[in-house]
């Protein structure tokens, strides 16, 4: 009579890291895990377009076992508050965790792996460096289709630091962190994996530092245990490097708490844009006009106007109390500047083209809110 083996593997895992990895699947894989066991490891992959995830963690398994299985009969499991016990036994995946037993069939069709040459490190940096980087200098790129494909990419260009950046040519995010290079290069990659890859990394313990490495078509996160491999986006990036290189202007700081309560007391007259000056927020609105005045002790003319949605989502995006902002005078994009070393932010949002007359009209609302009404 033939003995038929199992495998059963334990594993104790926070159900953070599981519920992320299962958010980096997608298209035809998406919410399925690819389970391996061997020896002392458990390795969890999962696989989304153009990326893929292999993460380890420990577990003690008899047999080695290599089984696809859907991710949403899993993560009930793992949430639990006891150890998950994984049973292979020929096609079927038995699965314990305190009084609950699952018995779930076994995709038969193994995902194919990115096939990447052998990478070449560009750069390796703390973990929570890269997740912060990532976080905040996607957050201009576009995720709709239509675009022409580098404002759906995050870039990461490596020099002596990494610079993080994204636009979609109406503003530009980016961040700088140190790191220890190895080499020099440029990587474009889709928004969406570069904010998978960030909310993964948050979540996983014991890691402290990444290594960034590169392919022809690829680009590798490595570090003990976990392997995230990203398809590059094959498109030219604009040079925006003289945006970051020009000499800064006069700028005035500010309070995010101010800034931010600023810009909310205006939103019943923003009518989807502002005009902002270094002393004042003007709104205009069909029924009214709102100043705020802010502590800073500028006074320029009224100049420029811009989106509300985008002005709030950068003042938003700043990670330090307070943040310096300056508007240059010739084309009127205003840049936030922000972050405590060793980061440092930058939002660069271009101003709305505004008729004279428009212009006018707020300058003359503008004269009569200050006086109160009195002539």
């Amino acid at each position: 009579m033939q003995v038929r083996r199992r495998s059963v593997v334990t594993v104790s895992e926070s159900s953070k890291v599981w519920k992320e990895l299962a958010k980096c699947s997608g298209g035809v894989w998406k919410d399925v895990f690819h389970l391996r066991g061997k020896g002392s490891l458990l390795a969890v992959q999962t696989y989304g377009p153009g990326m893929q995830v292999q993460y380890e963690t420990a577990g003690v398994c008899d047999q080695d076992f290599d089984v696809v299985v859907p991710a949403k009969k899993i993560l009930p499991l793992i949430e639990s508050d006891h150890p998950l016990k994984i049973v292979v036994k020929g096609d079927k995946v038995f699965l314990r965790s305190g009084r609950s037993s699952y018995k779930v069939n076994t995709n038969p069709v193994i995902p194919p792996s990115i096939i990447t040459g052998e990478p070449s490190d560009l750069c390796s940096l703390l973990k929570k460096h890269l997740v912060t980087a990532l976080q905040i200098g996607s957050k201009c790129a576009s995720t709709k289709d239509d675009y022409p494909p580098y404002r759906g990419g995050v870039l990461l260009s490596v020099t002596d630091i990494l610079r993080v950046c994204s636009t979609d040519s109406k503003r530009l995010a980016t961040v700088t962190t140190p790191i220890f290079t190895v080499s020099k290069g440029d990587v474009l990659i889709p928004v969406k994996a570069a904010r998978n890859v960030a909310s993964l990394l948050a979540v996983i313990p014991d890691i402290e530092h990444v290594t960034l490495a590169v392919t022809d078509t690829t680009l590798v996160i490595y570090a003990f245990g976990l392997r995230i491999t990203v398809m590059k986006i094959d498109a030219a990036y604009p040079n925006v490097k003289p945006l970051f290189d020009k000499p800064r202007e006069q700028s005035e700081t500010m309070s995010k708490a101010d800034a931010v309560g600023a810009l909310k007391r205006l939103n019943a007259f923003a009518d989807s844009r502002i005009v902002l000056q270094p002393s004042h927020m003007v709104a205009l609105a069909a029924d009214g006009l709102a100043i705020e005045r802010l502590e800073c002790d500028s006074v320029k003319e009224v100049s420029f106007e811009y989106s509300y949605p985008l002005l709030i989502a950068g003042v938003d995006s700043v990670a330090s109390k307070d943040f310096t902002w300056h508007t240059e005078k010739s084309t009127g994009a205003l840049t936030i500047e922000s972050g405590d070393d060793p980061l440092s932010h930058k939002y660069i949002l271009m101003p709305i083209e505004t008729s004279p007359e428009r212009m006018a009209a707020i300058k003359s609302q503008w004269e009569e809110v200050v006086s109160g009404g009195h002539s």
